[in-house]
This record gives structure tokens, sequence and C-alpha cells, in this order.
């Protein structure tokens, strides 16, 4: 009976495990684009900020508000920088063509 009631536990324990490692992400899913990124001094010059101008959609402007020390961008680098740039749209901002720049790879 003992044995029986370990075993039944046991496998509870991995069927549980499995459903846990199978959970589905509510991630948006990325995309990587050619771009040009300048710097946002219009709209509000103590937010900061960067413009994103894609490649392959040149009819919206997008915006990001992090910090792109991260990926090589400082106050001194020369803009506008061409960049193969990997994002996702920012959920935290719910305002439209607000962005999270996940990758960046500036183009020289």
């Amino acid at each position: 009976m003992k044995k029986s009631i370990l075993k039944f536990a046991v496998f509870l324990l991995l069927l549980s495990v499995v459903f846990v490692a199978c959970k589905k992400s509510n991630e948006i899913p990325s995309h990587v684009n050619h771009g040009v990124i300048t710097q946002d001094f219009g709209e509000c010059p103590i937010c900061g900020g960067y413009f994103v101008k894609f490649d392959t959609d040149t009819s919206v402007i997008y915006r990001t508000l992090q910090d792109l020390t991260n990926f090589g961008v400082t106050v001194n680098s020369k803009f506008p920088i061409k960049a193969t740039i990997g994002w996702k749209t920012d959920t935290a901002i719910k305002v439209p063509h607000y962005i999270t720049i996940t990758s960046l790879k500036i183009d020289h």
C-alpha cells in the first residue's frame, strides 16, 4: 500500500513538472528590421528617448524611451545611426508605436 502511494506521488510530481515546463509564454515575438535611430529632443527634452524609422515601413516613426548604452549608443554617438534592430512592442506603455529594442547591430 505504501509503495503504491509513493509511486502515485512521484507520478503526480513528474506530471506537474511537465505541465509547468510546457507553459506557453505571453511574450510578444520580436521582429528584426533595418532602420535609422535618431535622438528625440523635440517632444520632451527632459524625457529623452529615440525615434526609430524602419526601412520596410517609412510611414510610421516608432519611439523608445530605453537607455541604449548597453548596445553601444551614447550621447557622443554620431546620429542618425543606421542599424539592424531587434524589437518588440512595448506593452508597458499603452500608447501606439512605442517599442522595446531587444538587439541592435550598428551598420557601418
